[in-house]
């Protein structure tokens, strides 16, 4: 953990000094309410974080128990933010890798009269996860979560600040599993319910939709990425501890077939397979390409890293076989099926 602190202290030094270096500061989309990405983040305690991998709670602006979005957006922390953003330095630990840090010319006002609240957030239901990843955090986080889970009142309260504040879309997950929540179907159909047009993201290992009340709560996203690294057990395996490579692909086909009963275009199916040097060989490739098809899965997705550090995939940094399907997207390469 220490080992950790010293590293993430050290990439903000390095990213102060280039910006200093160069005569610039720095201003956040996501504090100026511009932000494209689904950095914003309510947390399961109801704290709200000005990124989504704020393990730490350094990047903690405020409390939608005592505030509302435009509130904490205004307030207090998230000024103290800007204005140590237009000094030059980072003000949480994480700032180093967020897309929204953008470098600016020195004396650039970064604070307007009034901020913007992003059309795009991330709500995490919950904390808590049933499966182990060697890059997770899981430890850190439940040390600062003061809560692991949001309540059914509180997602309310949440669906009615989305709806006044004309959200158009938001991720339905962070650094827990969703559908670990057994009121996850309640919780979707609240939201719905204030916001029926509204763009519901989610992401999980797919490995506890596995019920029919799952299945109808997986029909109420408009797109699921299912994070499964391989075509088999033995692959998966080496990255998440305690999944299941079946009842995660069942879950995936399962959803289709009833969203097609349904006539229903959403959700989208997407596989997100991210890229290791275990799992990035030309025959696991085919295979889980293969695998897609065969569920009709409507899209695969390759998504590079760099965690754990001897985990990354030269293959795909050195223009191996992945780099050639597909098309490019902003995480990797992918491939869309038609119909």
């Amino acid at each position: 953990m220490k080992s950790k602190s010293i590293l993430k202290k050290s990439m903000n030094l390095f990213v102060e000094a280039s910006a200093k270096m160069q005569n610039k500061r720095f201003m956040c989309k996501t504090l100026n309410g511009n932000s494209e990405n689904y950095n914003l983040t309510i947390n399961s305690d109801m704290k709200v974080s000005c990124n989504c991998v704020d393990r730490d709670r350094s990047g903690v602006i405020g409390s939608l128990k005592i505030q509302n979005i435009n509130e904490i957006l205004n307030g207090n922390i998230a000024n103290n933010f800007r204005k140590k953003l237009s000094n030059g330095t980072l003000p949480t630990s994480y700032c180093f890798r967020c897309q929204d840090l953008k470098s600016v010319r020195k004396n650039t006002n970064s604070k307007k009269k009034e901020i913007i609240i992003p059309k795009s957030i991330r709500i995490e239901n919950t904390a808590n996860c049933n499966i182990d990843c060697i890059a997770c955090s899981r430890k850190e986080v439940y040390e600062k979560r003061t809560r692991k889970k949001i309540s059914l009142d509180e997602i309310e309260i949440i669906a009615k600040e989305l709806k006044k504040n004309k959200t158009e879309s938001i991720c339905y997950f962070n650094l827990g599993e969703p559908f670990i929540s057994i009121n996850i179907r309640q919780e979707l159909e609240i939201i719905r319910k204030y916001n029926p047009n509204m763009k519901i993201i989610g992401s999980t290992n797919g490995t506890l939709i596995d019920n029919d009340e799952k299945i109808k709560a997986a029909l109420l996203f408009d797109h699921i990425y299912f994070s499964i690294p391989g075509p088999n057990q033995k692959i998966i395996s080496i990255y998440q501890k305690r999944t299941d490579f079946n009842k995660a692909y069942d879950a995936m086909k399962q959803i289709i077939i009833e969203r097609n009963k349904k006539n229903k275009k959403h959700p989208i199916i997407e596989w997100k397979y991210i890229l290791f040097n275990w799992n990035d060989n030309k025959k696991n490739i085919n295979e889980t390409i293969k695998l897609a098809k065969d569920a009709h899965i409507d899209a695969i997705s390759f998504w590079k890293t760099l965690s754990p550090i001897y985990g990354i995939s030269f293959r795909y940094y050195l223009n191996g076989f992945v780099r050639k399907i597909g098309h490019k997207f902003e995480h990797g390469r992918r491939i869309v099926f038609k119909k």
